[in-house]
Order: C-alpha cells, then sequence, then structure tokens
C-alpha cells in the first residue's frame, strides 16, 4: 500500500508542480497536518487517496486512460484485449527497465 501512496503522491507533486503544503491542502481540502503526516510516511486513508487520485485525473492529460481501459475491457473481442495486455506490459517492463 505504501508504494501506491507514494506514486500518487508524487504523481500528484509533479502535475501540480511540487505545491507547497498550503496550496495543496486548498486544492484537495486536506488538512495541513495530515498532508504534512502523509507525505512524512503515514498512511493515507482511502478516502484520501481516491481524494488526490480524482485531482490527478482532473489535472492530467492521459485522464481518461482509466476509463477507456474499462471500456476496452468490456467491449473489445479477448485477442484484441491480449494483445493491448501485452503491450502495455512490454512498456511498463521497458519503463522498469530504464528507471533501474
Amino acid at each position: 500500500m505504501m508504494e501506491e501512496q507514494s506514486l500518487i503522491l508524487k504523481e500528484y507533486m509533479e502535475l501540480t508542480k511540487y505545491p507547497s503544503l498550503r496550496e495543496m491542502s486548498k486544492d484537495t481540502g486536506i488538512q495541513l497536518t495530515r498532508l504534512f503526516r502523509i507525505i512524512n510516511g503515514m498512511e493515507m486513508k482511502l478516502k484520501e487517496y481516491l481524494l488526490l487520485k480524482r485531482k490527478i485525473e482532473e489535472k492530467a492529460e492521459t485522464r481518461n486512460l482509466s476509463h477507456l481501459a474499462f471500456k476496452c475491457e468490456s467491449a473489445l473481442p479477448i485477442r484484441a484485449r491480449n494483445e493491448l495486455e501485452e503491450l502495455m506490459g512490454r512498456y511498463l517492463k521497458q519503463q522498469t527497465l530504464l528507471a533501474a
């Protein structure tokens, strides 16, 4: 869970150009002291995680990826879904190798 938390915090910070805690609190509605604790390693609540995720989706250019993936999963034939899964897996593996 902490890995997902770190990823969502990193993504939020990058999209909002590393705001101050006060700006972040104003944008998200999460209390200033709570944000300080979260950033310093305290586990976030589901409500806080979902709130940050929603803010990311609002600000991100690729905010429709998860919605599009859901639509593809329900509308495309199995073969097409398998091809997409394979392609996404390759990109993810490539990104992991580049980050190492």
